[in-house]
């Protein structure tokens, strides 16, 4: 069986206020973790202009981050506004080559 975890990048409008370098601090803290912990997967939500719910724009360039800093987990978006399928699958191809 595998684990996965959604990170959906809520910022706290008191304590991480714009332009919310916190909280990409503290959600790749929560990665790394995961990674710890033995989670197969982290499910990046990908949200723009939006102070309630998530802050992360490109989910394709934050997961090649996050696969430099991990050993074991892999990311992957959970929701991503690509025109069309096959430029979504071509900026998908090199992060699965990384695993």
């Amino acid at each position: 069986m595998e684990f996965g975890i959604l990170f959906t990048s809520h910022p706290d409008t008191e304590a991480e206020p714009y332009p919310h370098r916190d909280v990409h601090a503290r959600v790749t803290q929560q990665i790394l973790r995961a990674d710890e912990l033995g989670y197969d997967y982290a499910w990046i939500a990908e949200h723009h202009f939006s102070n309630e719910y998530g802050i992360m724009p490109d989910v394709f360039v934050y997961a090649g981050y996050l696969a430099a800093l991990t050993k074991r987990i892999r990311s992957a978006p959970r929701w991503s506004r690509c025109r069309s399928p096959i430029r979504c699958g071509s900026r998908r191809t090199p992060l699965s080559s990384t695993f």
